[in-house]
């Protein structure tokens, strides 16, 4: 069965996770134990990403962390999810909320995170660009396929195009699906595709890889899939 989608982003000096499945505990300690994780980064309150976010009380205290807490880059809409009580605790033990403006580089040690803004049914919703030695990565969280020119210039010439597609074709409002992410990488002119977040709506496994080597470039996530950049 697959998990819900997580993505460990490890450069030279900092190691951050993007997005925080309620199964992200399992995640860690089956494919990444002994991590060294600096932050953590939230891409919008929907569930499936941010519904593990109090496990990290207990990996902290199993851990015996004594290095400082985790950064947490989230949007404010977090706390309503939360709520105050459990957010206050989670800044207290764990997390340090660092501020961050959409579009607006932010310098984590030698990775430069740049928060996308994609549309996403009404709630608000952050892709993420990431950047490091001179390559580029960008993961688009949940978004339809509706993306503003500003987001798409910024994406342009990415090493690795990260994309969540529950679903195979149109329509879909919410989300964009496996075809719309094929042009997609063509329009911004990315290296490599990786489809992913993929829902049991979409074609199954085999079907959808022997989809997308048709293309150049583009692969189908599964568990534990590793790409460097």
């Amino acid at each position: 069965m697959r998990q819900r989608a997580a993505i460990l982003c490890t450069s030279e000096g900092y190691t951050l996770l993007i997005e925080v499945p309620p199964d992200i505990k399992h995640s860690i300690n089956s494919r990444c134990h002994g991590i060294d994780l600096n932050g953590v980064f939230v891409s919008h309150t929907h569930y499936a990403h941010v519904g593990g976010l109090p496990e990290f009380r207990y990996w902290g205290r199993r851990s015996g962390r004594a290095r400082g807490k985790l950064d947490l880059i989230a949007p404010e809409t977090i706390r309503e999810v939360l709520g105050e009580e459990e957010m206050a605790r989670l800044q207290r033990e764990i997390f340090t909320s660092l501020r961050w403006q959409p579009t607006q580089p932010l310098l984590l040690n030698d990775l430069q995170l740049v928060p996308l803004p994609v549309d996403h049914g009404g709630e608000p919703t952050y892709g993420a660009l990431l950047l490091s030695e001179g390559k580029k990565a960008v993961y688009t969280s949940d978004t339809s396929n509706r993306l503003s020119d500003r987001v798409l210039a910024l994406m342009r010439d990415a090493d690795v195009l990260a994309v969540n597609c529950p679903t195979f074709q149109p329509p879909k409002e919410d989300h964009i699906t496996v075809v719309e992410a094929v042009a997609l990488k063509q329009e911004v002119n990315a290296a490599r595709l990786v489809l992913t977040h993929i829902s049991h709506y979409n074609k199954p496994h085999d079907d959808l890889v022997a989809y997308a080597r048709r293309f150049p470039g583009v692969v189908v996530a599964y568990d534990g899939l590793e790409v460097e950049v």
